[in-house]
């Protein structure tokens, strides 16, 4: 798995064992919906509370139902917000999402960041039944299809102060 660390002025250089565990959010840019590197990320940062998913190619399957089965049972996932960016709704993104949608017992807010010519009526009518929102783990969780762009990007980022404290992927 690799790991590029950007850097950021004005952010103190504290250990990467300190910082790892402190990590409550976290961006990822995906060339694949690579759902082992997302796994191992969340064994890394084990109080990861919103994961946002930003996706580049396509085609990767993701055979989690079977390969995953007996680690499901020890894996806690903490997460309670996870977005998904540049999403359309193809299978691979389907299948990745549920692997969340079924597991995540603390979820509270999966959202789903559409392109303004995806989001019918119809679309999100599939998306529903497709996603299974109906065997959510999470009975308080709550799911969002979005248009336009809401996050910044981590290139849009020049010093530490220009984050927001709490959560700072929002705008």
């Amino acid at each position: 798995m690799d790991v590029n660390i950007v850097n950021i002025q004005g952010l103190p250089h504290d250990t990467l064992t300190t910082v790892v565990g402190a990590v409550k959010v976290l961006s990822v840019n995906l060339f694949n919906f690579d759902l082992d590197m997302t796994i191992e990320l969340m064994k890394y940062f084990p109080h990861l509370e919103k994961l946002y998913i930003h996706q580049g190619i396509l085609g990767y399957k993701n055979l989690w139902r079977r390969k995953h089965r007996v680690l499901l049972k020890s894996l806690d996932i903490r997460l309670k917000t996870v977005v998904m960016q540049s999403y359309t709704g193809i299978g691979v993104e389907v299948s990745f999402a549920t692997f969340f949608i079924p597991n995540a017992k603390v979820l509270e807010l999966m959202k789903f960041q559409v392109d303004d010519k995806h989001c019918t009526r119809q679309f999100l009518a599939k998306q529903r039944k497709s996603l299974q929102l109906d065997k959510r783990a999470s009975r308080g969780a709550r799911f969002q299809f979005q248009t336009g762009r809401m996050l910044r990007c981590y290139s849009e980022v020049n010093n530490v102060r220009d984050l927001h404290l709490s959560d700072p992927f929002v705008c």
